[in-house]
């Protein structure tokens, strides 16, 4: 398909909202289906309504976004490792940023009987890296001693 094929249903098909880091993908297949979906009434729909439609109906986002907002709030960006986390939460503490990521980290999903340890905090930690959540992001950090670190980052300045 010509580049001026994929302008004239830009222009003739503004959508709103646009789909991060996959601008090309929304450029050439969200506006085609947009399109056919002008020629065909109600055929298709909007394929930005259906993601955010099935993000929201993500069970486990809700369970991550608190996760990272806890793991954020207690440390910020600075990098810890799985041990790190698990030891920061472990015992009697009076830090109630500390006793929220403790609740958050037993709502986890860890496999294993959703037993805690280092290994499946670090399996859950590296199944979900780059997942965005309440406009935060997981992102391995440096390797210390073997054993892999992870932060927690704020996305599209939010």
């Amino acid at each position: 398909m010509s580049e001026s094929f994929f302008a004239r249903i830009r222009l003739a098909n503004p959508l709103n909202g646009r789909l991060a880091s996959f601008e090309d993908w929304d450029e050439c297949v969200r506006h085609s289906v947009s399109y056919a979906n002008e020629l065909v009434p109600g055929m298709f729909g909007d394929v930005m309504e259906s993601i955010t439609a099935n993000q929201a109906a993500d069970p486990e986002l809700e369970t991550l976004t608190i996760f990272l907002r806890a793991w954020f709030d207690a440390f910020s960006t600075r990098a810890i490792s799985a041990l790190e986390l698990i030891s920061s939460v472990s015992g009697l503490f009076n830090d109630p940023q500390l006793t929220t990521l403790r609740k958050a980290i037993d709502d986890l999903p860890l496999g294993n009987q959703y037993q805690l340890s280092p290994k499946s905090v670090g399996k859950y930690l590296g199944y979900r890296k780059g997942r965005v959540a309440g406009g935060l992001v997981l992102e391995p950090g440096l390797k210390i001693n073997e054993r892999q670190t992870w932060r927690v980052k704020r996305v599209g300045g939010i």
